[in-house]
């Protein structure tokens, strides 16, 4: 009965996770970074990202609070990716992918 969302959040989201770390990857590579560092990099804050998760068994939420300063960085580029629409934009391409 629920094959259909698990395909697009297990299968269909490996590709869309991917498609994050290209991202990042340019991103480093824009600041300077080489793409070899770049991608190393993005590949090990993924692998902490679920480290956390799966060692706390907890909401993301949770963690993301955990990481995010008042005034520092990290909102503030939490704040450029919601203006950019990033969450509705998962959302969107993970319920086209059913």
């Amino acid at each position: 009965e629920q094959i259909e969302a698990a395909t697009a959040l297990s299968s269909c989201g490996i590709a869309y996770v991917l498609k994050y770390v290209q991202a990042a990857m340019q991103a480093g590579i824009e600041m300077g970074l080489s793409p070899a560092n770049s991608m190393r990099m993005t590949a090990q804050t993924l692998h902490g990202a679920a480290d956390l998760l799966l060692a706390n068994n907890t909401h993301p939420v949770l963690e993301i609070e955990k990481v995010t300063t008042p005034g520092g960085i990290t909102i503030k580029g939490l704040n450029e990716l919601e203006h950019a629409g990033f969450t509705s934009a998962v959302i969107r391409a993970l319920k086209a992918s059913r």
